[in-house]
């Protein structure tokens, strides 16, 4: 009797020893809030949907060594309403029209100063989706902007008007980048504060104001 005893005492040590053993290899992934929000515990495609929007590009990889550890980048659902200018400053604020620069550059203009303008409306815009608020969006550089036409609104994704969007990246130190979503042209036309560029001969030039679609990284 002790015998069968100690040889089920062994086999009850060896399958918990089994147990333990597959655990350390294959730890089970609970995914916290964090993670959720990050992105990091799912793999997206371009045009999935994605935690606060729509998937418009994938670099690949997740960054390194950097503050801000992304790989996805994803459009908000909807434009920003009301009117907004690019800056009342008319000075460089050293953008970039890489992917990957438009926080930076929505940081810069930021700093800037000046009247409330596109790149504060987006730094404001927050859209809370499951009961979780995301409020990290910047206004898309013109590398990022192109992406966004080609990723979504060219595959009929998106909701944008087939109209001008402004990017946060500087053509010059008076006139920012936009695209057109209607053919994906870059075009400079406006001045940072609004103005048609270039301006209308023998009339007071009235403001244009340019759609807005807010992005963020994950």
């Amino acid at each position: 009797m002790w015998k069968k005893s100690l040889i089920s005492l062994v086999s009850l040590f060896g399958v918990a020893f089994m147990l333990s053993s597959c655990s350390a290899q294959f730890p089970t992934k609970i995914a916290d809030d964090a993670s959720k929000i990050s992105g990091e515990d799912k793999a997206y495609y371009v045009g999935d949907p994605g935690p606060a929007g729509l998937i418009f590009y994938d670099r690949g990889r997740y960054t390194t060594g950097l503050a801000h550890n992304w790989r996805y980048l994803e459009a908000a659902p909807d434009d920003v309403s009301g009117n907004y200018i690019w800056s009342s400053v008319a000075v460089l604020a050293n953008t970039s029209t890489e992917i990957g620069t438009g926080q930076a550059n929505t940081d810069a203009i930021i700093a800037q100063g000046g009247v409330p303008n596109a790149a504060k409306a987006c730094a404001d815009y927050s859209k809370e989706i499951g009961g979780v608020t995301y409020d990290d969006w910047f206004l898309p550089s013109k590398g990022e902007l192109h992406r966004m036409y080609v990723g979504l609104h060219a595959d009929g994704a998106g909701n944008f008007a087939a109209e001008e969007y402004l990017s946060s990246s500087e053509a010059s130190a008076s006139a920012p980048w936009s695209l057109h979503f209607g053919d994906g042209t870059p075009r400079q036309m406006i001045n940072k504060i609004g103005l048609p560029n270039p301006p209308p001969l023998n009339t007071p030039p009235q403001p244009v104001y340019l759609n807005i679609r807010c992005i963020r990284s994950l």
